[in-house]
């Protein structure tokens, strides 16, 4: 046995990756922008059904508060009137 037969191989190349050609690329990024696209108008709509979900507890938050103190919406007016000099 020679010390031949103990080393490994250099020789062999490394496997080259295929390259996608240009219709490939193309319809990959196609993919990538309605996927892009899809996830943006989700986005939107949960965005607007955060307004408006913060709309409706803006609402219910003041009418909780006009009660905890008693107050009426006029009332409330006019003392915001009232210290807007100040």
């Amino acid at each position: 046995m020679t010390n031949q037969d103990y080393q490994p191989t250099t020789d062999k190349k490394p496997k080259a990756r295929r390259q996608k050609s240009t219709k490939e690329r193309l319809e990959d990024k196609v993919k990538q922008l309605e996927r892009a696209n899809a996830s943006l108008e989700a986005m939107q709509q949960k965005i607007k059904t955060l307004k408006e979900d913060i709309t409706l507890l803006e609402g219910k938050r003041q009418q909780e508060l006009l009660k905890e103190y008693d107050m009426s919406l006029d009332e409330l007016e006019a003392l915001m009137a009232a210290n807007l000099d100040r």
